[in-house]
């Protein structure tokens, strides 16, 4: 569910990014508005990363899962389950990757539409998923400085200094979107191998946003209009 949530954020925020331009003159009409909308988005979205990889033993996070799949690897069967690989998972799923992109330039599938796919079982998978956690130490280390030292301020580990505070590294939301992807993919997976079904990565009707963006598109076309009109009679 957090999983699901925070993705939801990343989506809005960006759609928002992407729409910035576009949309300028409407969300300048609501300046304030927008930009606690976003920053709300933002912090809550972070938040819930934080405490999706938190490591405290108290905690039912990434790691609380992790290690209850591998004390029980039972559960997950002995069949092989075909799972998407991503692009960024070159390091590992090296060679895998490279035959699927052999078949695919033979199809001629441009790179964009190419989904990658690998078979493992239920076992192998753990032990991919362990690699790809591995992996993101770094973002790890940096969503832990950042939530600690900056946003939520529950550890002796506050800092003050402003010249400290600018060399504390922050995580982008190219980092929380990898972060996502890994808590999305590795309870898909679990999901899959003991009930044979799928949850979903973000909320039907997240895209909302689009009408609410042209709403506001359509008020405030239709409040300079009445302004001009205004003038006019004037």
């Amino acid at each position: 569910m957090q999983a699901l949530t925070a993705n939801s954020y990343l989506f809005l925020l960006k759609y928002y990014n992407k729409n910035y331009k576009s949309r300028i003159d409407e969300i300048n009409c609501t300046p304030a508005f927008w930009t606690m909308t976003y920053n709300s988005w933002y912090y809550s979205c972070f938040m819930l990363l934080a405490r999706l990889f938190d490591v405290s033993s108290n905690v039912a996070g990434i790691r609380q899962l992790r290690e209850l799949v591998g004390d029980n690897t039972s559960l997950l069967g002995t069949e092989k389950i075909s799972f998407p690989m991503r692009k960024l998972d070159e390091k590992i799923f090296g060679k895998e990757i490279e035959i699927q992109d052999a078949l695919f330039d033979i199809l001629g599938i441009e790179d964009k539409k190419r989904n990658y796919y690998f078979d493992a079982t239920g076992v192998e998978m753990v032990e991919i998923f362990s690699k790809k956690f591995s992996s993101m130490s770094k973002i790890l280390d940096k969503l832990r400085d950042q939530r600690n030292k900056i946003v939520a301020h529950n550890s002796g580990e506050i800092e003050f200094d402003e010249n400290k505070l600018k060399q504390i590294k922050r995580i982008s939301l190219e980092d929380e979107d990898l972060l996502i992807t890994y808590a999305l993919d590795f309870t898909q997976f679990i999901t899959y191998a003991i009930k044979k079904e799928y949850l979903p990565v973000k909320y039907g009707n997240i895209e909302d946003i689009d009408f609410v963006m042209s709403f506001i598109c359509d008020g405030y076309k239709e409040m300079k209009e009445r302004e001009k009109a205004l003038s006019e009679m004037r």
